[in-house]
Protein backbone atom coordinates (compact mmCIF):
# COMPACT_ATOMS: atom_id res chain seq x y z
CA UNK A 1 0.00 0.00 0.00
CA UNK A 2 1.75 3.28 -1.04
CA UNK A 3 0.99 5.72 1.63
CA UNK A 4 3.02 9.00 0.00
CA UNK A 5 0.50 10.91 0.11
CA UNK A 6 -0.26 10.94 4.11
CA UNK A 7 3.71 10.43 4.99
CA UNK A 8 4.08 13.97 6.57
CA UNK A 9 8.00 12.97 6.04
CA UNK A 10 7.12 14.51 2.22
CA UNK A 11 7.26 18.37 3.60
CA UNK A 12 9.93 20.43 4.83
CA UNK A 13 10.93 23.80 6.09
CA UNK A 14 9.06 25.70 3.34
CA UNK A 15 5.60 24.23 4.86
CA UNK A 16 6.46 26.24 8.02
CA UNK A 17 6.21 29.33 5.92
CA UNK A 18 2.53 30.63 6.58
CA UNK A 19 3.01 32.96 3.72
CA UNK A 20 3.61 30.55 1.34
CA UNK A 21 1.43 27.75 2.64
CA UNK A 22 -1.49 30.42 2.38
CA UNK A 23 -0.77 31.54 -1.43
CA UNK A 24 -0.58 28.01 -1.98
CA UNK A 25 -3.69 26.66 0.02
CA UNK A 26 -5.64 29.50 -1.56
CA UNK A 27 -4.90 28.28 -5.35
CA UNK A 28 -5.57 25.06 -4.91
CA UNK A 29 -8.80 25.95 -3.45
CA UNK A 30 -9.02 27.91 -6.59
CA UNK A 31 -8.39 25.37 -8.63
CA UNK A 32 -10.68 23.06 -7.09
CA UNK A 33 -13.44 23.30 -9.70
CA UNK A 34 -11.42 23.43 -12.51
CA UNK A 35 -9.73 20.93 -15.04
CA UNK A 36 -6.26 19.41 -13.49
CA UNK A 37 -3.84 19.12 -16.33
CA UNK A 38 -1.30 16.12 -16.35
CA UNK A 39 1.95 17.93 -15.31
CA UNK A 40 0.21 21.13 -14.46
CA UNK A 41 2.38 23.39 -12.15
CA UNK A 42 1.32 25.66 -9.10
CA UNK A 43 2.18 29.59 -9.77
CA UNK A 44 2.04 30.79 -6.30
CA UNK A 45 5.10 31.29 -3.87
CA UNK A 46 7.21 31.27 -6.72
CA UNK A 47 10.20 31.80 -7.71
CA UNK A 48 11.25 30.46 -4.34
CA UNK A 49 14.54 29.38 -4.19
CA UNK A 50 16.91 29.48 -7.00
CA UNK A 51 19.78 27.70 -8.22
CA UNK A 52 23.33 29.90 -9.02
CA UNK A 53 22.58 28.75 -12.49
CA UNK A 54 19.00 29.76 -12.76
CA UNK A 55 19.13 33.59 -14.42
CA UNK A 56 21.74 31.58 -16.94
CA UNK A 57 19.32 28.70 -17.50
CA UNK A 58 16.42 31.37 -17.55
CA UNK A 59 18.53 32.99 -20.36
CA UNK A 60 18.77 29.89 -22.39
CA UNK A 61 14.72 30.04 -22.44
CA UNK A 62 14.21 27.50 -19.93
CA UNK A 63 10.71 26.34 -18.41
CA UNK A 64 10.51 26.01 -14.88
CA UNK A 65 8.56 23.87 -12.38
CA UNK A 66 8.57 23.89 -8.69
CA UNK A 67 9.77 21.11 -6.45
CA UNK A 68 9.56 21.60 -2.90
CA UNK A 69 10.08 25.30 -3.48
CA UNK A 70 12.62 24.49 -5.34
CA UNK A 71 12.95 26.25 -9.46
CA UNK A 72 14.01 23.66 -11.80
CA UNK A 73 13.94 23.71 -15.47
CA UNK A 74 11.75 21.15 -17.37
CA UNK A 75 12.06 22.29 -20.54
CA UNK A 76 13.83 24.42 -22.86
CA UNK A 77 11.92 25.67 -25.69
CA UNK A 78 13.34 26.20 -29.02
CA UNK A 79 13.52 29.46 -30.54
CA UNK A 80 10.55 29.15 -32.36
CA UNK A 81 8.64 28.14 -29.74
CA UNK A 82 7.24 30.41 -26.40
CA UNK A 83 9.56 29.43 -23.21
CA UNK A 84 5.59 28.38 -21.04
CA UNK A 85 3.82 25.67 -20.88
CA UNK A 86 0.56 25.15 -22.66
CA UNK A 87 -1.59 22.19 -20.93
CA UNK A 88 -3.30 20.20 -22.72
CA UNK A 89 -4.77 16.63 -21.81
CA UNK A 90 -2.72 15.31 -24.89
CA UNK A 91 1.34 15.64 -25.77
CA UNK A 92 1.39 19.38 -24.64
CA UNK A 93 4.05 21.74 -25.97
CA UNK A 94 7.30 20.61 -24.68
CA UNK A 95 6.73 17.17 -25.83
CA UNK A 96 9.33 17.80 -28.81
CA UNK A 97 11.48 19.79 -27.17
CA UNK A 98 12.14 17.17 -24.16
CA UNK A 99 12.35 14.30 -27.13
CA UNK A 100 15.04 16.35 -28.83
CA UNK A 101 16.61 16.97 -25.51
CA UNK A 102 16.72 13.63 -24.39
CA UNK A 103 18.06 12.70 -27.96
CA UNK A 104 21.31 15.33 -27.99
CA UNK A 105 21.77 14.21 -24.48
CA UNK A 106 22.08 10.84 -25.55
CA UNK A 107 24.28 11.19 -28.51
CA UNK A 108 26.53 14.03 -27.36
CA UNK A 109 26.65 15.83 -23.80
CA UNK A 110 24.34 17.56 -21.24
CA UNK A 111 24.74 19.20 -17.72
CA UNK A 112 22.07 18.70 -15.19
CA UNK A 113 21.88 21.16 -12.64
CA UNK A 114 21.73 19.36 -9.19
CA UNK A 115 21.74 22.04 -7.01
CA UNK A 116 18.18 21.02 -5.84
CA UNK A 117 18.78 17.35 -4.63
CA UNK A 118 19.35 17.01 -1.34
CA UNK A 119 23.35 15.95 -0.06
CA UNK A 120 24.23 14.30 3.18
CA UNK A 121 27.79 13.09 4.54
CA UNK A 122 27.92 9.90 6.98
CA UNK A 123 31.27 9.82 7.90
CA UNK A 124 32.99 7.47 11.24
CA UNK A 125 34.36 4.51 11.97
CA UNK A 126 30.95 2.62 11.41
CA UNK A 127 29.68 4.64 8.09
CA UNK A 128 30.48 1.96 6.16
CA UNK A 129 28.51 -0.77 8.36
CA UNK A 130 25.74 1.55 8.63
CA UNK A 131 25.32 2.17 4.76
CA UNK A 132 25.51 -1.25 4.43
CA UNK A 133 22.93 -2.15 6.91
CA UNK A 134 20.34 -0.28 4.72
CA UNK A 135 21.29 -0.28 1.24
CA UNK A 136 20.79 -2.53 -1.53
CA UNK A 137 23.42 -2.38 -2.97
CA UNK A 138 27.47 -2.93 -1.94
CA UNK A 139 28.70 0.21 -1.04
CA UNK A 140 31.90 -0.78 -0.22
CA UNK A 141 33.76 0.55 -3.30
CA UNK A 142 37.55 2.24 -3.77
CA UNK A 143 37.11 6.09 -2.88
CA UNK A 144 36.31 8.45 -5.54
CA UNK A 145 33.31 5.75 -6.57
CA UNK A 146 29.80 6.23 -6.90
CA UNK A 147 27.02 3.45 -5.59
CA UNK A 148 23.23 3.77 -7.31
CA UNK A 149 21.56 1.92 -4.75
CA UNK A 150 17.84 2.33 -2.43
CA UNK A 151 17.48 1.83 1.23
CA UNK A 152 15.86 -1.09 2.28
CA UNK A 153 13.01 -1.29 5.20
CA UNK A 154 13.15 -4.39 7.34
CA UNK A 155 10.80 -6.10 4.67
CA UNK A 156 13.89 -5.57 2.33
CA UNK A 157 11.09 -3.05 0.34
CA UNK A 158 12.31 -0.18 -0.92
CA UNK A 159 11.90 3.17 0.51
CA UNK A 160 14.66 5.56 -1.24
CA UNK A 161 16.23 5.82 -4.65
CA UNK A 162 19.95 7.38 -4.21
CA UNK A 163 23.86 7.88 -4.70
CA UNK A 164 26.24 6.40 -2.12
CA UNK A 165 29.73 8.11 -3.27
CA UNK A 166 32.73 7.47 -1.35
CA UNK A 167 34.64 10.09 -0.36
CA UNK A 168 37.39 8.51 1.77
CA UNK A 169 37.46 5.43 4.29
CA UNK A 170 35.30 6.30 6.23
CA UNK A 171 33.81 9.23 4.78
CA UNK A 172 30.24 9.04 2.68
CA UNK A 173 28.37 11.49 0.80
CA UNK A 174 24.94 10.72 -0.10
CA UNK A 175 22.30 12.16 -3.00
CA UNK A 176 18.87 12.14 -3.39
CA UNK A 177 15.97 13.62 -4.80
CA UNK A 178 14.57 16.86 -4.32
CA UNK A 179 11.20 16.03 -2.86
CA UNK A 180 12.21 13.25 -0.40
CA UNK A 181 14.73 15.03 1.27
CA UNK A 182 13.53 15.39 4.45
CA UNK A 183 11.76 11.53 4.25
CA UNK A 184 14.88 9.96 3.23
CA UNK A 185 17.22 12.04 5.73
CA UNK A 186 14.79 10.36 8.84
CA UNK A 187 14.88 7.29 7.13
CA UNK A 188 18.88 7.01 7.49
CA UNK A 189 18.37 8.82 10.56
CA UNK A 190 16.17 6.16 12.29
Amino acid sequence: LDLWVVDIRRFSNLHRDRQWVRDRTLEAYGKHYTIGFPHEEYLSGRPRIVSPLYERLRQHRAVFGSKLGWERPNWFAPDAVEPQDIYSMGRQNWFPAVGEEHRHVREKVGIFDQSSFAKYEMTGADALKALDWICANDVNKPVGRLTYTQLLNTRGGIEADLTVSRLGEDRFYIVTGTGFRTHDLSWIED
